[in-house]
């Protein structure tokens, strides 16, 4: 009698768990449909253990060759994660301090005006560099991660012809690929290494607007190379090995492990190269990447899961704005936490029916199917238009959103202002303007919501309360590398320009100045100085 209870016990957990795949896979296939993705791979493990993977498409379109947990896709700025634990392992051999300043270590590569005299390493790790004062306000700077290559080529003299990173190549390839078996990850290509591993390397592609279909883009495999902040490759299984071995606390010990996954200061998304999550009383770690790909690495301690997900198209990524923190505007993040981690077994079902999509919010409103629809309204606003066409815009869903979840701490991010700012729709921008005078004491003020709340007033004719927001963005030394800053500069040298043309001359000057040492003589740059050759 024993003996036929485990069994049947067993039999029932199979089945309960084969219920969540098959939701979860629902899940999957509405939002690949939809985005119509033509590479995926998608997989969760428990442990060391990969107890589900789906691959979506081709990894090569000639062959047609189905995607596995073993074809290696480029990883972009998943590879922060990895440099931050490394920072970890050279701090614990005494090679340095996270709390030294950026100015002891030999600068070759970046512009000093980049940081002030009191930035150090974890400052830039935290993506809290660009704050006043520095170290208490995150924003996400891609780019500005690699300053900590400073230290590391500090550390490792190692200086190779044309190579700038081989620094931390080396130390990478040194201290995770080959100690930890990666097999399938690489750092720098080497034509006789990875000569067999180049088969297994998914294709990239594109998605072409004026087609409107995904065309093949060019890897150039030869050249591969990367650095802290961008770059690596990597397959499901390797990313599933590497954060196993965090788990287990043998890549860096579980303490400097809690290190970079603790909340750099009361109330930021993210520790140092890894942001930090609660939901619903769960801890959840993970990092994304964003380049001409797109990647997920999300690591729930208390269950001990792992979610990977790396698409050789960029659209999962540029739909979603991850880099402001939030992992929930991804609808594959909500299907994964909703089938493994919160035991729901039913969420909300998106379709083409926006009627359908009202009728299940009637019968189940929860506060996690707030967080599905926002993510489908989050890409719905962000997607091509040819691909979302036959589906409810991102306007039918946040009015939704609006009527049965008027009240919603995750309304006052930079997510929901910019996808209320890029709305004609009356409705959704009078909801946004009172969310403005709602939260205007808010104390995270992150400079993509003060432009995006901006946009709201202005679009909704307060002229006056939209300069204000915008002088308080454009004024100041703070967040000199962020678009938002550089976007509200032009907006007020434009104001100013028929009434003050002195204002708006400093507006523009100080644009082109913050530009200038970053190098970017981008459409902004151009334009500011042509209206001052115009004055």
């Amino acid at each position: 009698m024993k003996k036929l209870l485990l069994i049947g016990l067993y039999l029932l957990t199979h089945l309960l768990h084969a219920q969540d795949f098959n939701n979860f896979s629902k899940d999957i296939q509405t939002y690949t449909q939809l985005l119509k993705i033509p590479a995926m791979a998608i997989g969760v493990a428990k442990g060391d253990s990969l107890i589900y993977f789906k691959g979506i498409g081709f990894a090569n379109p000639d062959t047609k060759e189905p995607v596995t947990a073993d074809h290696i896709f480029v990883i972009s700025s998943l590879t922060k994660s990895m440099t931050s634990v490394m920072m970890q392992q050279m701090e614990a051999e005494g090679k340095l301090r996270l709390n030294n300043l950026v100015n002891d270590y030999p600068n070759q590569y970046f512009t000093k005006e980049r940081w002030d005299n009191k930035t150090t390493l974890a400052h830039i790790l935290s993506h809290t560099s660009e704050s006043k004062p520095v170290g208490q306000g995150f924003v996400y700077n891609g780019g500005k991660y690699n300053v900590v290559f400073n230290a590391i080529k500090g550390i490792n003299k190692i200086d190779v012809p044309n190579d700038m990173t081989r620094a931390f190549t080396y130390e990478v390839e040194k201290r995770l690929i080959e100690p930890f078996n990666l097999t399938h990850t690489i750092a720098r290509y080497d034509s006789v290494k990875h000569k067999k591993l180049s088969s297994s390397v998914a294709t990239l592609y594109k998605f072409n607007k004026d087609q409107k279909l995904y065309t093949n883009s060019r890897l150039n495999l030869p050249n591969m190379q990367s650095g802290p902040a961008y770059g690596m490759m990597s397959s499901v299984h390797d990313l599933i090995k590497y954060s196993a071995a965090l788990d287990k606390g043998v890549i860096i010990s579980k303490e400097r492990y809690q290190k970079i996954t603790t909340p750099f200061y009361k109330g930021s998304p993210q520790g140092m190269g890894w942001f930090v999550t609660t939901f619903e009383g769960v801890e959840i770690h993970w990092a994304y990447g964003y380049g001409d790909d797109a990647s997920i690495l999300l690591k729930v301690p208390a269950k001990n899961l792992t979610f990977a997900m790396l698409s050789s198209t960029d659209m999962a990524s540029a739909t979603t704005r991850l880099g402001f923190g939030n992992p929930f505007n991804s609808p594959l993040i909500c299907a994964f936490l909703k089938a493994f981690v919160l035991n729901k077994k039913e969420g909300i079902s998106f379709g083409t029916d926006i009627s359908a999509i009202e009728n299940q919010i009637k019968s189940k409103k929860s506060t996690f199917n707030f967080e599905e629809l926002f993510a489908y309204a989050t890409v719905m606003r962000f997607a091509p238009e040819s691909l979302t066409e036959s589906y409810p815009s991102s306007d039918d869903l946040l009015k939704l959103l609006i009527k049965y979840y008027p009240v919603q701490a995750k309304w006052d991010t930079p997510t929901a202002y910019e996808i209320i700012a890029k709305s004609n729709d009356k409705t959704v921008l009078d909801f946004g303007k009172n969310l403005i005078v709602k939260f205007k004491q808010s104390p995270q003020q992150h400079p993509g919501k003060l432009y995006f709340g901006g946009l709201i007033l202005d679009q909704t004719q307060q002229t006056a309360e939209s300069i204000a927001i915008w002088k308080n963005l454009a004024d100041g030394d703070d967040y000199q590398e962020q678009g938002y800053k550089f976007d509200a500069m032009m907006k007020l040298a434009k104001y100013y320009l028929p009434t003050n043309a002195t204002l708006a001359k400093q507006y523009l000057s100080r644009l082109i100045k913050y530009k200038e040492y970053m190098g970017g003589k981008d459409r902004l740059y151009n334009e500011a100085k042509e209206l001052l050759e115009k004055k």
